[in-house]
């Protein structure tokens, strides 16, 4: 029968007997054949925690942790050790990677400091003060108050055209024609008047009637024939109606103080009558 070595540790011994035992848990005692019970597992925060310590492991205390400082390079491999060392390279970055990932998830144990705030300079300034109003002086008006005041303020209402109005703009438009009867009346005599005022009869459906368009001072045949032709086109062409259709009469006034006699005669249109 064997002997018990007094060197033997508690942890090798038989859970029922004490005796010391090379048995491995879930084997039995080589004396009294009790079956050895298998060690606790280690728990998940447990085994987080030893991680978490392995990596914050700072042996050589140059403040940065010893699974990242930077190892020396390893000694050029045999040929024949290659492919182990591909291996064990592999399964030593997927532990690594393991204890970073852990070390992340459960958060640093001790708190990294915040950056000190840099003091930003404060620099007083105090305003000038306003120049108040004097008695003679209003305050000028704010935009707001001239915006307001231009929505609240009525439209002007649009006058009205009549039909007065619209005869003298017709013959008013007809400047130009008319300059050239009185051009051609100077021609044949040159003492005829350069001013005159014309008075129309507008019937109903908007047409000067010509035998009642009449001048002041009476006029020569020649230019009440060419003035009237031209009035009378005027409203013809104008494509515009009145702005009533009545029969209406108007007066207007046109003058020519600089004319002078045309370069060369005309003939018909009462010219040569």
């Amino acid at each position: 029968m064997s002997t018990l070595s007094p060197s033997a540790s508690a942890s090798n011994r038989c859970t029922h007997c004490g005796a010391p035992t090379a048995g491995r848990p879930g084997q039995p005692c080589t004396y009294c054949n009790a079956v050895q019970p298998a060690p606790a597992p280690l728990s998940q925060a447990a085994l987080v925690a030893a991680v978490r310590d392995a990596m914050r492991a700072d042996r050589d205390g140059n403040g940065i942790p010893d699974v990242l400082d930077a190892a020396p390079p390893p000694p050029a491999p045999r040929p024949q050790q290659g492919a182990a060392i591909v291996v064990a390279a592999g399964a030593g970055f997927a532990v690594l990677i393991g204890l970073v990932t852990a070390v992340l998830v459960v958060g640093p144990s001790r708190p990294i400091p915040a950056p000190r705030p840099v003091p930003t300079p404060v620099v007083s300034v105090s305003p000038a003060p306003l120049p108040s109003p004097t008695a003679t002086e209003a305050p000028a008006p704010s935009a707001t108050s001239t915006a307001t005041a231009r929505s609240t303020a009525p439209a002007k209402p649009v006058p009205k055209l009549t039909n007065e109005q619209y005869g003298k703009n017709i013959v008013a438009a007809q400047h130009k024609k008319l300059l050239g009867c009185v051009e051609q009346d100077l021609v044949r005599n040159p003492n005829v008047p350069k001013a005159y005022t014309v008075t129309v009869l507008v019937e109903r459906d908007g047409a000067p009637r010509n035998s009642a368009t009449t001048f002041s001072p009476k006029p020569t045949e020649g230019f009440q024939s060419c003035a009237r032709h031209v009035i009378f086109y005027g409203f013809n062409n104008s494509g515009r109606n009145p702005p009533e259709l009545v029969e209406f009469t108007f007066s207007t006034s046109f003058a020519f103080p600089n004319a002078k006699p045309a370069a060369k005669a005309e003939h018909g249109r009462g010219w040569d009558d």
